[in-house]
């Protein structure tokens, strides 16, 4: 075996150069490499590791590849069960909160009403009505208890105010579906006309919708925090989870629900809605906005009722 001409003298490294390439070939802790050395014992040192350096590869790639799977299977098996569960995130049952019902029954000045569907089951609202003056239907959000808008506003003084909570919300019976979503919503704002014949409607989040499709070209709108459709609420909340274009429910506010010559104003409420609001007012650049700004709702309402109340001629 002749020494190359690049072997390093010295008990501890050889190195073998190849053209412009070095790279170290193995190494000797025992004595130095002569002519009459074991060379074949060293190469089957490098096999061997080579061996386990494949083995090693193939292991780790097996185990990444292992988990890659199993996190697509946790994350196709949220999605698979939100789709399943569409209908209960879209249209959830709001629970009664009593610390809200306990603050109007302290008052005496709101009254229970109730409103019956076609299905024999009676919605349950609130109203507050003690003066010749405008009276607003709240349109409360998909997971609010109607009870919270009256305990929020009860020290409003230029509005009536009345409500009802949806299907299977409250004290309601049935199953709240996208199916009777409007249809209620109809038979809600006929109820309330009982109560007075000139409604200003207010929707809060989803709440927007049923307040915007069920009024008339002529009544007064105001929108708080609204969402334009559901698919874009469910998305928000569940992000990656459930993409918009999995989303099944179809009901959204489009221009045209924005017609007639009522007024309508969009009330930025809660700071943590502000990215929506943006997003609405880029979408609806003709609609009225107006902040909270640390005034109460109920203070807010009574500065911006009378103005959004059609002109008597």
């Amino acid at each position: 075996i002749t020494r190359p001409s690049c072997l390093c003298e010295g008990n501890y490294s050889v190195t073998f150069c190849c053209s412009k390439v070095k790279f170290l070939f193995f190494a000797i802790h025992s004595r130095r490499l002569s002519a009459d050395g074991n060379i074949f014992y060293y190469i089957k040192i490098l096999t061997k590791k080579k061996k386990t350096m494949k083995k090693f590869i193939r292991s780790t790639f097996s185990k990444i590849t292992r988990l890659v799977l199993a996190f697509a299977l946790i994350y196709v098996s949220m999605i698979f069960y939100l789709m399943l569960s569409e209908r209960r995130i879209a249209f959830p049952r709001a629970i009664k909160h009593t610390e809200a019902r306990n603050a109007i029954q302290d008052t005496n000045l709101v009254k229970k009403v109730y409103c019956e569907l076609p299905d024999e089951i009676f919605l349950e609202g609130f109203l507050a009505q003690h003066e010749n003056i405008p009276t607003v239907l709240y349109f409360p959000d998909s997971d609010e208890d109607a009870a919270q808008f009256m305990a929020e506003t009860q020290n409003a003084k230029n509005v009536n105010r009345l409500t009802f909570n949806y299907r299977g919300s409250g004290e309601n019976k049935g199953t709240p579906s996208e199916k009777n979503f409007l249809a209620d919503a109809e038979l809600i704002a006929k109820c309330a006309s009982r109560y007075s014949s000139k409604l200003i409607h207010i929707g809060r989040g989803t709440g927007a919708i049923p307040a915007t499709k069920t009024r008339t070209e002529n009544t007064p709108l105001i929108l708080i925090d609204p969402d334009e459709n559901f698919a874009e609420k469910i998305t928000s909340k569940y992000k990656i989870f459930f993409p918009k274009f999995l989303v099944h429910t179809a009901l959204t506010l489009t221009p045209e629900d924005f017609q007639g010559n009522a007024a309508i104003l969009l009330l930025e409420d809660r700071s943590i809605h502000a990215s929506k609001n943006e997003t609405f007012k880029k979408n609806h650049p003709n609609i009225a906005s107006r902040k909270r700004e640390g005034q109460t709702l109920a203070e807010i309402l009574d500065l911006v009722i009378l103005p959004a109340t059609p002109k008597e001629k």
